[in-house]
């Protein structure tokens, strides 16, 4: 649909109404055609105000988008967004990228990211999967997320929501991952990506369920060991350490 339509019907409700005014919907339309975005569409596996959409933040709704003849996301601040721009986000990303984590951005304005669209599904819906009932593939998806992590970490960029990488951790068919919505992320607090993705992964009660049915892993005594010691140095030796202990 042609981008016009975000100031009008779903994609009103879905950016702020009834809150938005018509003249701020009409300016957001108008943003987006200047940034390049030539169609939206509601699609994807978040409802939001009885429309579709890739995913939601507090701030923010992420749509499937076309951008330049490409299929894109498309993260939008919302009217009613506490936020006054996306700006500090778009930088954070920039960094997550030049660190070879988080999809790549493309184009950037004060109210919207244009980003290159994940493949794939969350790793929660991944490991409920049938593809996740391998202990080489379970392994590989977990170790990739982890050394994504490592990247964050390295940077300094604390992603901020990796406690819950159930939402926050695509993984593609060919079993590549990306970590997505820099939102909450910063460059001022202690980095903890590393420890909080393998915390809910590898120790938690949630996720390290499928992951410990799929891999001989050592008990979670042992795995909270492994994530002091890399807590306490934050090395690559403390890293290897903690890959090599859990099997990865």
């Amino acid at each position: 649909m042609a981008v016009d339509r975000v100031a009008s019907g779903p994609f009103a409700h879905v950016l702020g109404y009834p809150r938005a005014t018509p003249r701020q919907l009409a300016a957001r339309a108008a943003a987006l055609r200047a940034l390049g975005v030539t169609g939206v569409s509601l699609e994807g596996p978040v409802v939001l105000g009885g429309a579709r959409v890739l995913g939601k933040g507090y701030a923010s709704v992420v749509l499937a988008a076309r951008w330049r003849r490409r299929d894109v996301a498309l993260k939008v601040r919302r009217t009613d967004s506490p936020r006054r721009t996306m700006l500090a986000e778009a930088r954070l990303l920039a960094l997550a990228n030049a660190a070879g984590a988080g999809p790549r951005l493309l184009a950037r304005s004060r109210n919207a990211l244009v980003m290159e669209r994940a493949a794939g599904v969350t790793i929660g819906e991944w490991l409920s999967s049938p593809a996740a009932r391998g202990a080489r593939a379970v392994r590989a998806v977990v170790r990739r997320t982890l050394e994504s992590c490592r990247a964050l970490d390295i940077a300094g960029i604390d992603h901020g929501e990796l406690s819950s990488p159930s939402r926050h951790v695509m993984v593609g068919g060919g079993h590549g991952i990306t970590i997505v919505d820099f939102e909450s992320a910063s460059t001022s607090r202690r980095v903890s990506n590393v420890t909080s993705a393998a915390q809910a992964l590898l120790v938690g009660a949630s996720l390290s369920g499928p992951v410990r049915r799929a891999c001989s892993l050592p008990g979670r005594g042992e795995a909270v060991d492994l994530l002091r010691a890399y807590k306490s140095s934050m090395s690559d030796a403390s890293f290897a350490g903690l890959l090599g202990g859990m099997g990865l």
